[in-house]
C-alpha cells in the first residue's frame, strides 16, 4: 500500500505500498471484507460475518485442509462461539494437565473437571483439527456460495481509487484469479503472513525457541467404553492414575522433557524435546524406546513425525489502517497451554461484530483501535504465559529440575490452588471503552467486578439479544428515557432478568449488567455514574448514536 504522504487516501489507508502491481484496468468484484487464509480463524470469521449480513471472500493457495491434526484442543469459549456459529463437531471432554517427572511420578495436576461447565461446555475439550476446519468450510459454503477461493493466491494489496471518505474507501486486492476490492482486509494468512508484511507490522519474540519432535499415532480402538481412544491392549495412557477421562501429560524430565496426548478418534500423540544438535531423524529412530511407557513393547503405527519449533512471537500491532491480523498471523505461541486456536478464534470473535459494526454505518471505522487495543495485550499475556510453562516443562538442567520439583513438593497445595484458579480461567481484556470496571465500593463491588472482560456464564444465554448489545436490568433501573434512551441509541438492548439471575452469574447485588455481542461483560452497573461512565465509554470507542 501507499506511503504516507505519497498519495494515499488518508490516515485509514496507512499501510505501505506493495511491489506487486495490480492487473491494471481490471474490473475488482467488489466486497466487504477479504480474507486471506482459510485455516480454522479466518473460515470461522468469515462465517461470523456471513451471519451479520456483510460480504465476504476467503482466499486460500491449497485446494484442502492440511490432513493431519495441529491444534487438539478447545477451551469452552472456543467451544461456545464455534456452537453460536453453527459449526457442529464431535469433541471429547479433557481433563486438564498432571506434570510428572522422569519416573512418572505425579508432581502437580491442573484439574478443569468437564462437569464445571461454567460457559455451558467442558472447560477443555479434544478435536480433530481436519473434521473441524470441513465443517466449518461445509457452514461457510452453504451461507455464501462462491466465496470460498481456494487455490488462489493473494499477490499484493494497494489503495483503490473511489470513494475518498474513510468509512467507503476500498483496498485493492490483487490475486491469481483477479482483483478484488475491499473495504477490510484480514490477514489470517499465519505465521509467515503476507498481510503482516504488507501492512509494515514487526513481531516481537517474547521468549526461547524450543524444537520438539511431534509423532501422532494410530491406535487400536477398544471394544467399546474405552477410556482414551486406545484399546486396552496397546493402553497409551500415562501411569498417572486411572481416571475416565482423558488428560495431558507433561513428562518434565530434564534428560528428555515429553509430553502426551491422547487425542483420541484412534490416535495419540507424543512430544519429545529435540538436544541441541539432534536431528529428528535421530530422535525418530528411538521413538520404540521413546514410546515405551505409553505403548509397552507394542508396535508403533506412525501417522505422521515432524520437527517442530515452539515458539512465543507476537505482533507490535493488530491493525494498520485497513489491514488486520487474527490468529497465527498476529501470534504463535508454544502448545504447552493448549491456548493457540483458542486465541485466534478469541481475535476472530472480538473482530467480527466490531468489522460489522463499522461496514453497517452503527460505529466509525476507529471502533477498529479497540479490536487492537484489546486483542493484542490478552494475546501476549496467555503468549507469555505458555513460554513460561514451556521453559518449566523443558527444562533440560537436572540442577534447575531438582529445585523445580521440590518447590513443588513444598508447596503443592497453594501451587495446586492457583494453578487450578490460572486453568479456569484466561485473563480478562484490558480496562477500556468496552470494557467498563466497576468503582471499588466494597467487597461485593470488587467481586462482581471480577465478571467484567470475561465471557458471560451461560446462566446468561437465554436472557441475551444475540448479535447486540445488552442490558440486563433487575427492575426499572435505569428508568425509561435518559440514560437509558442514550445506551439504546448506542445499539444497547434492553432486558428484564430475576435479580437470581445476576446474583448466579456472579454478580452480586448489582442492579445490572451488559454484554458485549461477542458475549463479553462489558460492566456491571450499581448506579447511574457506572451508567454514564459506560455511555461515554461507547461512544468513544466510536460507535454512533
Amino acid at each position: 500500500m501507499s506511503a504516507p504522504g505519497a498519495g494515499a487516501p488518508g490516515p485509514e489507508d496507512g499501510a505501505r505500498a506493495d511491489a506487486h502491481p495490480s492487473t491494471s484496468g481490471s474490473r475488482a468484484e467488489a466486497v466487504d471484507v477479504v480474507i486471506v487464509g482459510a485455516g480454522p480463524v479466518g473460515v470461522a470469521l468469515a462465517l461470523d460475518l456471513v451471519r451479520r449480513g456483510l460480504r465476504v471472500v476467503v482466499c486460500e493457495q491449497a485446494m484442502d485442509v492440511h490432513p493431519l491434526p495441529r491444534a487438539v484442543s478447545l477451551d469452552d469459549e472456543a467451544q461456545r462461539w464455534l456452537a453460536d456459529l453453527g459449526a457442529s463437531v464431535q469433541t471429547r471432554p479433557l481433563r486438564g494437565m498432571t506434570l510428572v517427572d522422569a519416573d512418572h511420578r505425579e508432581l502437580l495436576r491442573f484439574d478443569r473437571p468437564p462437569e464445571e461447565a461454567t460457559l455451558g461446555h467442558p472447560p477443555a475439550a479434544l478435536v480433530h483439527q481436519p473434521d473441524l476446519e470441513r465443517e466449518l468450510r461445509r457452514r461457510f459454503e452453504a451461507c455464501a456460495p462462491g466465496a470460498l477461493r481456494l487455490g488462489v493466491t493473494v499477490l499484493g494489496v494497494t489503495p483503490a481509487p473511489g470513494d475518498p471518505r474513510p468509512a467507503r474507501a476500498c483496498t485493492r486486492v490483487v490475486t491469481s484469479a483477479g482483483d478484488l476490492a475491499a473495504r477490510w482486509v484480514v490477514g489470517c494468512d499465519g505465521a509467515g503472513s503476507l498481510v503482516r508484511a504488507l501492512a509494515g507490522i514487526d513481531d516481537e519474540t517474547r521468549g526461547t525457541s524450543q524444537r520438539w519432535l511431534v509423532c501422532d499415532f494410530r491406535v487400536e480402538d477398544g471394544p467399546g467404553g474405552d477410556r482414551d481412544g486406545a484399546s486396552p491392549r496397546t493402553n497409551p495412557s500415562p501411569p498417572v492414575g486411572d481416571r475416565a477421562v482423558p488428560e495431558v501429560v507433561q513428562v518434565c524430565d530434564p534428560a528428555r522433557p515429553a509430553t502426551s496426548v491422547p487425542v483420541g478418534r484412534g490416535r495419540h500423540r507424543l512430544e519429545f524435546r529435540l538436544r541441541r544438535g539432534e536431528t529428528g531423524r535421530e530422535v525418530g529412530s528411538r521413538l520404540g524406546a521413546l514410546a515405551r511407557p505409553w505403548f509397552a513393547d507394542r508396535p508403533l503405527d506412525v501417522e505422521r513425525a515432524a520437527v517442530y519449533e515452539f515458539r512465543a512471537r507476537v505482533a507490535g500491532r493488530f491493525r494498520a489502517g485497513r489491514l488486520l491480523l487474527a490468529g497465527d498471523a498476529a501470534h504463535e505461541m508454544p502448545p504447552f497451554l493448549g491456548q493457540g486456536l483458542c486465541t485466534g478464534f478469541r481475535d476472530a470473535a472480538n473482530l467480527g461484530w466490531k468489522l460489522a459494526a463499522v461496514v453497517h454505518g452503527a460505529a466509525d471505522p476507529r471502533l477498529l483501535d479497540s479490536y487492537d487495543a484489546e486483542r493484542q495485550p490478552h494475546a501476549a499475556r496467555v503468549v507469555d504465559v505458555a513460554d513460561r510453562i514451556g521453559r518449566v516443562v523443558g527444562d533440560r538442567s537436572s540442577t534447575r529440575a531438582a529445585i523445580r520439583n521440590r518447590a513443588i513438593a513444598a508447596g503443592a497445595s497453594l501451587t495446586r490452588g492457583r494453578a487450578g484458579l490460572a486453568a479456569q480461567r484466561m485473563p480478562p481484556l484490558p480496562a477500556g471503552p468496552l470494557v467498563s470496571r466497576p468503582g471499588r465500593r466494597g467487597p461485593q463491588g470488587r467481586r462482581a467486578g471480577g465478571l467484567v472482560g470475561h465471557p458471560a456464564p451461560a446462566v446468561l444465554g437465554s436472557a441475551l439479544s444475540g448479535p447486540a448489545f445488552t442490558l440486563l436490568r433487575t427492575g426499572d433501573w435505569p428508568p425509561e428515557g435518559g440514560l437509558l434512551a442514550a445506551l439504546r441509541g448506542v445499539g444497547v438492548q434492553s432486558r428484564r432478568v430475576a435479580p437470581a439471575t445476576i446474583a448466579a452469574a456472579g454478580a452480586g447485588d448489582a442492579r445490572a449488567l451488559v454484554v458485549r455481542p461477542d458475549g463479553i461483560v462489558a460492566a456491571v452497573l450499581r448506579d447511574d455514574h457506572d451508567l454514564v461512565r459506560l455511555g461515554r465509554g461507547l461512544r468513544r470507542a466510536g460507535l454512533r448514536g
